[in-house]
């Protein structure tokens, strides 16, 4: 399976995306504004609103943190996998594509041998 830290800048960006939509869904669900939440981890506000926006990569201290602050487990903030269902998707494709290759490899093996 594709892995979302080390694939292209797309599919890293909608893990940081979710992952930011998560925090942001914890903080509200404490009533925790960005300005205390930022202060408590020792973040700026601006750059808590680009982590939430999914706009950076958000480093494993930085959720622990932000875990700590909200009084919420680190697992709490990150999403189930698979967080992208069009990886599932492109991966039975591939998965298809790979047999139907398998199938059409074998048959030239057959005829090469068969010669």
């Amino acid at each position: 399976m594709p892995n979302p830290t080390t694939e292209g800048p797309r599919e890293g960006r909608r893990l940081e995306e979710r992952v930011g939509q998560i925090i942001r869904s914890a903080r509200l669900a404490r009533d925790v504004t960005q300005e205390a939440l930022a202060e408590a981890i020792s973040m700026s506000r601006t750059n808590l609103v680009n982590l939430e926006g999914g706009k950076q990569g958000i480093p494993l201290r930085v959720i622990y943190d932000i875990a700590y602050a909200l009084d919420v487990s680190v697992h709490d903030l990150l999403p189930d996998a698979p967080y992208n269902t069009s990886t599932v998707e492109e991966l039975a494709e591939c998965k298809q594509r790979l047999a139907d290759m398998t199938r059409r490899f074998d048959r030239a093996k057959d005829a090469i041998n068969a010669a």
